[in-house]
């Protein structure tokens, strides 16, 4: 089997085995909007950490709370962070965040399903994100799916107010790192559902080495070629999972 059937054949597993579980994604989703994680002023975090963790370890997945810096007077109320992956090597990286601006109503947090659709505060920005990066994690490991590297999902809150105590907070600390190879964001922004960045690294041909490397590499047009060439390979994979995306069962609407 070659490659393109391959991957084909791994995507309809994994759409299989979605679809399959619409009513449980819906079930967590549900769950994770009934908490009001309000930011301002930043309500309820620690009740959601309980609850997801619960929830992810019946998946089978295990998510680490990373530990804040420990300053003098620090207090007991830092918000958790959250890691869980999945593979080995270089990480590519889901991001989320489970704060919400506040609701006009309480009522935005009496989830409400109607076919494939979920209403509520949160649930398109972005707990709907988390559950849909959650399940592709666990359904990949599910459906034995191989991939080169590890994925990783980080959770943080305090988006809404700037991130001080999340991304922020983990940037500090070097966390998650530099040696990622790119980052996909499940959040809508400016009507893109899901965002990405891919991680390129080019280095550069000393100075005294140019004379020699002429032979071999005659100008940099050269080396642009190639990097399109391969961006566009990652262009056309790209646009795979979006159409795989659009195929998914489930709806969200904040």
């Amino acid at each position: 089997m070659g490659t393109r059937a391959h991957q084909t054949k791994a995507v309809e597993r994994l759409l299989s085995w979605l679809q399959q579980r619409e009513d449980q994604m819906a079930a967590l989703l549900a769950d994770l909007i009934a908490i009001p994680t309000e930011n301002p002023p930043g309500r309820q975090y620690r009740e959601f950490v309980e609850v997801l963790e619960k929830q992810t370890e019946r998946l089978g997945l295990a998510f680490r709370r990373l530990e804040p810096p420990s300053r003098p007077g620090a207090g007991d109320d830092v918000p958790e962070c959250l890691s869980a992956s999945h593979g080995q090597g270089a990480p590519f990286y889901f991001h989320g965040h489970y704060d919400v601006v506040p609701a006009q109503s309480e009522k935005q947090f009496q989830p409400q399903r109607k076919d494939h659709f979920v209403f509520g505060r949160g649930a398109s920005d972005m707990k709907g994100g988390i559950v849909s990066m959650l399940y592709a994690i666990v359904g990949l490991k599910e459906c034995g799916v191989e991939i080169e590297g590890k994925i990783n999902l980080v959770l943080v809150p305090d988006e809404e107010t700037g991130g001080a105590r999340g991304s922020a907070r983990l940037a500090e600390q070097g966390i998650p790192g530099g040696n990622g190879v790119g980052m996909l964001l499940a959040e809508p922004t400016s009507g893109v559902v899901w965002n990405a960045l891919l991680h390129l690294s080019v280095r550069r041909v000393p100075r005294l080495c140019r004379s020699f490397w002429t032979k071999l590499i005659p100008n940099r047009l050269i080396i642009i070629g190639y990097l399109l060439r391969r961006l566009r390979l990652f262009w056309s994979v790209s646009r795979e999972v979006e159409s795989f995306i659009h195929l998914c069962p489930m709806k969200l609407a904040n």
